[in-house]
């Protein structure tokens, strides 16, 4: 299978997957925030795998200060950003208990198992079908430069950050139906990485 078709298959799978939630699981927002944000942490470790294996390759990088700065960075979004996640939660569902709400995603059963036993495994699996055949397999670690890794990875960041802050800020102006924040959390997600791939 070609690089460029797994991606096309991994996107529909990445959009199927919430959307499936959705009409079989009785997923709600809370539900499809909680998975979009632990398919970021996997994408952020599947980073720090590209830059180690980048790294290891071209050690001539690493006097390059830039690069460090920019990955600092990136990281200081996850802070606000799961701020802005918590407080719109929070505008959405009165009251919103965070520990118990992660608790009923992660317990939830469906065909007698508890969908994070499924799901948190999954979301694994792809990040590491990602890692190996789109950088390992094709050897991007020989020509992508750990700056380029960096600035994908800041802009990624910037981009989910701009979107908790544009639905925190839509919020409090206008009264939005929750299938709306739904239908942008996926769309924007999809749309986004489309692009980025492509």
């Amino acid at each position: 299978m070609s690089p460029k078709r797994f991606q096309l298959i991994q996107l529909f799978l990445e959009a199927a997957l919430p959307i499936y939630g959705i009409l079989f699981w009785k997923w709600n927002f809370a539900f499809i925030l909680f998975y979009f944000l632990l398919d970021w942490l996997a994408n952020s470790v599947l980073t720090g795998l590209k830059i180690r294996k980048r790294y290891s390759f071209q050690q001539d990088e690493k006097n390059n200060s830039k690069w460090i700065v920019r990955l600092m960075l990136a990281c200081a979004f996850f802070a606000p950003t799961f701020l802005f996640a918590f407080k719109l939660l929070n505008h959405i569902y009165l009251p919103f208990n965070l520990w118990s709400s992660f608790e009923e995603f992660f317990f939830y059963e469906d065909m007698g198992i508890s969908q994070g036993y499924v799901l948190f495994p999954l979301i694994a699996i792809n990040a590491w079908s990602q890692y190996r055949m789109q950088f390992l397999l094709p050897q991007r670690f020989k020509t992508t430069t750990i700056t380029t890794l960096v600035n994908s990875y800041l802009l990624q960041n910037m981009f989910i950050l701009g979107g908790t802050l544009l639905c925190f800020t839509l919020s409090f102006i206008v009264s939005v139906p929750e299938l709306t924040y739904t239908l942008l959390l996926i769309g924007g997600c999809v749309v986004f990485r489309f692009f980025k791939r492509n």
